[in-house]
């Protein structure tokens, strides 16, 4: 679901700058930010089912990637944004290579975090009930 998102955000915004342009509207600028995985608390909001911790390969921080949207609203004319060296080395070897990349990047994910990740008992999140802990910007997973 989490890739299948992320697809569906990549076209809607696609779709939405062409409809804007055909519109005569050119001038509103749909910027798609693309970081790379976050340490945000979304990691222990989020439900799970996998019976592992959940885990992010080499986390960005959440306060750089909102210094990056800021700059990119006001810098960035249009199109995609990858955040970083890392996202932009993602991008550039899926638009290149584009199976290759997408089968290296799901077994690193499988092994971070089916095979090498600590086991945990299944959750649900924030699905049905708020989060209790004090709102943050990190997570705290980086550590």
């Amino acid at each position: 679901m989490y890739a299948a998102t992320k697809a569906g955000i990549l076209g809607l915004d696609g779709a939405l700058r062409q409809e804007l342009r055909l519109a005569g509207l050119g001038r509103v600028r749909v910027i798609t930010v693309m970081p790379w995985t976050v340490d945000t608390p979304f990691w222990e909001n989020t439900g799970n089912r996998t019976g592992r911790q959940p885990t992010g390969p080499w986390m960005d921080s959440a306060r750089d990637v909102a210094d990056s949207i800021v700059w990119a609203a006001l810098h960035r004319p249009s199109g995609e944004f990858p955040v970083g060296p890392k996202a932009e080395a993602a991008v550039l070897g899926g638009q290149f290579f584009p199976l290759p990349s997408q089968a290296a990047a799901a077994s690193i994910i499988h092994r971070m975090q089916m095979e090498n990740a600590p086991p945990a008992p299944p959750t649900s999140g924030t699905l049905f009930r708020p989060g209790t802990g004090v709102p943050r910007v990190e997570g705290g997973f980086r550590r």
